[in-house]
């Protein structure tokens, strides 16, 4: 069947999409409008006097940024809206719906990771563990200080007391390349440019607590939780009188593994925290497994270090992860980037036999082609959207958006993206209009680039996909959010079910 494409210089609302359409021409222009920047949502029928005034609306925002938008029937793959849609732009955390898919279709909401935690002692009757206890890295994002603990309770229901060696974390399924090639400087010390690693912990980031020391001119006291045998802190940071204001500063060399705290914090400020990322993680996790070995009465002999798994192991645990459904909805729901990292790795491990980030795109690709997803003009370097060379069309989102609903993995896809009004990254949007609980959608935002992307539930009738990206323009994202609540508004207004179908 062919396309309809509605450009806006060509939209008559006097010509209907046809039977099929779920979506009357009058709200898509109403769509349009709310798109490129009018204050008010127009659900009547304009007639042809509308088109100069939406040339003149258009100019504005076309002048001080780059943007892209399209609408597509889900069911019949019509396109009912489209403006600059092969224009490819910036798509932050919108990328994210690519490792999602990729991931459930693949994988399986059903996969679990699973991570053997094996010695190379053959006997451990004696309460002793002769040699050392290796986590074998598979790449699990989920692991915390709580996964640390069954560890060391499990050692404790063998009846261990002592170990001869060290802890040693294995994490070399992964490549060197730990983080985006051109992430940055600025942005590699905080949490959200975190490292990816074959063994995680606390998505291999630390919280830093920095509170005013305990006299003027004494320097703050500073926390890393959890405790970091990992990265040293080099405080130089004074505190100082009330009537002066904040000048801390946190900060973290790429490639280094110190801390440095500087400047001033008065006297009765309230504790600054931040979290951080975290240099690698894994032994990092090494050395709070050792830590907390300790603590339970488990003596450790030698010091945590990173090291491969024996050929000839004793199987002490096997930790498993939650289902890949509820990784993916975590990582949709809150944009998460450690998990992004850490899927596209396991992509590329699991689906090319190379855990890197260049395979799991490759996983991708091959994904979408043999589905027959359009991808064309488009690009990507990594899982999260982070990256400014990631390269993403309106079309070729709506393509992805419209493919894996029919696909088995499609009810688990959906269901993982936030809700407008109701959780994730859209929690605080769309409360009061049309398009609460009725838009499914990942968020996606970066200085100057703002993006949304996912379905639209009309009459809880067939979805609509829809695409809405912005780069490029001055100021905050408040506006362009503004701008795309709107447009989710217009596409479900009068709706009378909001139930999405099943897909």
């Amino acid at each position: 069947m062919a396309r309809t494409v509605y450009n806006v210089t060509e939209l008559n609302c006097k010509r209907r999409p046809g039977p099929q359409a779920r979506v009357g021409c009058s709200r898509v222009l109403g769509a349009a409008l709310c798109l490129w920047g009018v204050a008010a949502v127009c659900y009547g029928a304009p007639g042809q006097s509308a088109l100069p005034q939406l040339t003149a609306w258009l100019r504005p925002l076309l002048v001080t940024a780059q943007t892209g938008a399209a609408v597509v029937e889900v069911a019949t793959g019509r396109t009912l809206f489209s403006r600059n849609a092969d224009t490819a732009l910036a798509p932050a955390s919108t990328a994210k719906l690519y490792v999602a898919a990729a991931a459930l279709a693949l994988l399986g909401g059903d996969f679990r990771y699973e991570t053997p935690v094996v010695t190379d002692d053959a006997y451990l009757g004696d309460g002793v563990l002769n040699g050392d206890l290796c986590v074998s890295g598979r790449g699990d994002p989920s692991w915390t200080e709580a996964t640390l603990g069954q560890v060391v309770q499990r050692l404790a229901q063998l009846g261990v007391k002592r170990l001869t060696g060290s802890v040693v974390c294995d994490d070399s399924l992964f490549g060197p390349a730990r983080t985006g090639a051109d992430w940055g400087p600025a942005n590699l010390r905080w949490h959200y440019a975190m490292e990816a690693s074959a063994v995680c912990l606390n998505g291999n980031a630390v919280e830093v607590t920095v509170a005013p020391g305990s006299s003027l001119g004494s320097p703050p006291r500073v926390t890393v939780a959890p405790a970091s045998g990992v990265l040293a802190i080099s405080n130089t940071a004074k505190t100082v009188s009330p009537a002066e204001r904040s000048t801390l500063s946190l900060d973290r060399q790429q490639g280094s593994r110190t801390l440095l705290v500087s400047g001033s914090l008065p006297r009765n400020a309230s504790p600054v925290v931040q979290g951080m990322s975290v240099p690698q993680p894994a032994l990092q996790a090494a050395y709070c497994l050792t830590h907390q070995l300790r603590k339970a009465g488990i003596a450790v002999a030698g010091e945590p270090h990173l090291g491969h798994t024996p050929s000839q192991t004793t199987l002490v645990l096997l930790v498993r992860s939650a289902p890949l459904r509820e990784l993916v909805t975590s990582m949709a729901k809150h944009s998460d980037n450690h998990l992004a990292e850490q899927l596209l790795r396991t992509l590329g491990y699991r689906c090319q036999t190379e855990g890197t980030a260049a395979a799991g795109i490759r996983a991708i690709e091959r994904f979408l082609s043999d589905h027959g997803i359009d991808f064309a003009a488009c690009r990507l370097v990594d899982g999260c959207g982070l990256s400014r060379r990631d390269q993403v069309t309106a079309r070729a989102l709506t393509a992805l958006l419209a493919g894996v609903w029919k696909l088995p993995c499609g009810r688990a896809f959906w269901e993982a993206l936030p809700v407008a009004g109701t959780d994730g990254t859209l929690r605080g949007r769309m409360k009061d209009s049309p398009a609460a609980g009725a838009i499914h959608a990942k968020t996606g935002t970066l200085r100057g680039v703002c993006g949304l992307a996912g379905y639209a539930f009309p009459n809880g009738d067939n979805p609509l996909a829809f695409a809405f990206l912005a780069n490029g323009y001055p100021g905050g994202a408040g506006r362009i959010r503004a701008l795309q609540d709107g447009f989710c508004a217009s596409l479900v207004a009068d709706s009378t079910d909001l139930s999405p179908p099943s897909p």
